[in-house]
């Protein structure tokens, strides 16, 4: 019976530095006392994750907990006061499990708030809050005592022998696996274990037969290579690319970079857009190319695009960009796009607005309207123009309303939140033309356009 992958995120330490946060030493006594006690209700049949003392001397630290926030099945947070005000990494770890609750709702998130450091309604404030924590139900550790954090925790997670039951496949688990069985039935066991072998991949499951296990390997390593830099998992794949014989076939190939490509995409910042159609709060995404329309890649809105495949892994929401607005209707003038994107062109003219909305509410998906369009030259998204857009929420049930910005800015409207943890201008630029190096490398090597 496979072991249920549960992560620990938390900001506690032992160290002799003066800080305001006295309360340290026992947050580490209760981080212990809550993981020990776990491992022994559950004995093997849970694998804990935390940096407490999982982390190997000398490894890369940041890559393991990365691979262990996409591994995991369960997560708790323990929100201490610490963790609250000061904690970058726990405020990452945040954003990328919510992520996960976001597009899984069965995935176990549980906040761990503590007496006297958190409360459930500090969940629902600040960055917590923007990342809708406050509507996930917490566990309160009363006199920051362990055993209450288990028994609830158990109560959540059930008995040992049903502990299976949520040992589901990830959204890591299915990438790698789509991956795994493209090279598995394309290339041969001699080339796959070359790819491995030249792109310095450790093997895998020694049960599984070489041609799977190599194929296995590949797969983790082009998401694991994502980790380093964003032009890092064009370089693994183009580096496959040379390696595989036969040749994939040039469908196949746009196959695999279409797994990679949306990987440098920070998960946390991915996770608001799936929140906002519950929410229906309009998003300020900020970035250079995030309207970028490119041939080469098949794109009408580059970043927006990328994040949609990193929020939903498999089929995501239809992208309408509006990149500029010609008449004194907006309102009227989007209706009129997302009616032609759903819809197609050449409808006769028996066919009513309202017939044509509630076909387009049948998207199984949703709809993302990303509108490319500031206010007075000063940066912010016009809020006349957001409030004139804003019915659109109303009009279409599944639908995700966004603002692009060039660059961040701190004095945004209540009503607009922003995409968080804020895109780096060097990231997004450096992943776009990784992306355009291995297009263009692949229309080379076949002589095809995309």
């Amino acid at each position: 019976m496979p072991a249920l992958r549960l992560f620990v995120s938390h900001s506690s330490r032992l160290d002799d530095v003066p800080h305001k946060y006295t309360d340290g030493d026992a947050n580490w006594r209760l981080l212990r006392e809550t993981c020990d006690g776990l491992k022994a209700r559950y004995t093997d049949s849970i694998q804990i994750l935390v940096d407490r003392d999982g982390l190997v001397a000398g490894a890369d630290w940041n890559r393991e907990l990365n691979l262990w926030l996409a591994e995991c099945q369960a997560a708790i947070i323990l929100v201490s006061k610490r963790a609250l005000e000061r904690s970058d990494w726990v405020a990452k770890e945040a954003a990328i499990l919510g992520w996960r609750k976001a597009l899984d709702p069965n995935f176990i998130l549980i906040p761990v708030t503590i007496e006297g450091e958190s409360t459930a309604a500090e969940l629902a404030q600040g960055f917590f809050g923007s990342l809708d924590m406050g509507r996930i139900q917490s566990v309160h550790a009363i006199e920051r005592k362990a055993a209450t954090i288990v028994e609830e925790i158990a109560t959540r997670l059930g008995k040992k022998e049903t502990l299976a039951v949520h040992c589901a496949q990830t959204p890591l688990d299915r990438l790698q696996g789509g991956i795994a069985l493209l090279l598995a039935e394309s290339a041969t066991e001699a080339s796959l274990e070359a790819a491995a072998t030249a792109l310095g991949c450790p093997t895998t499951d020694p049960r599984a037969s070489n041609r799977d296990r190599f194929a296995e390997t590949l797969a983790r390593r082009l998401f694991s290579s994502c980790l380093d830099a964003p032009g890092c998992c064009f370089e693994t794949c183009r580096g496959t690319f040379n390696h595989l014989a036969p040749r994939l076939t040039w469908e196949r190939a746009w196959e695999l970079l279409g797994y990679v490509r949306a990987l440098w995409v920070h998960p946390g910042a991915a996770a608001y857009l799936p929140s906002a159609l519950t929410d229906r709060r309009a998003l300020v995404l900020f970035g250079q190319f995030v309207t970028q329309t490119d041939d080469l890649l098949g794109t009408d809105a580059y970043t927006l695009e990328r994040y949609l495949q990193r929020a939903w892994p498999g089929a995501h929401p239809r992208c309408v960009p509006i990149t500029e607005l010609r008449t004194e209707d907006p309102l009227g003038e989007v209706r009129a796009e997302i009616r032609r994107r759903v819809l197609g062109d050449g409808l006769p003219p028996g066919v009513t607005g309202a017939q044509q909305d509630r076909q387009v509410n049948q998207e199984p998906t949703g709809i993302v309207v990303i509108v490319s369009a500031t206010g007075n030259g000063s940066g912010l998204p016009d809020p006349r123009l957001h409030k004139e857009l804003e019915p659109l929420t109303h009009i279409y049930d599944k639908l995700v309303l966004v603002f692009t910005c060039v660059a961040p800015i701190d004095a945004l409207p209540e009503t607009l939140r922003p995409v968080v943890p804020y895109l780096d201008a060097e990231t997004e630029t450096n992943a776009y033309l990784a992306e355009r190096a291995t297009a263009t490398d692949l229309q080379q090597r076949y002589g095809r356009h995309p």
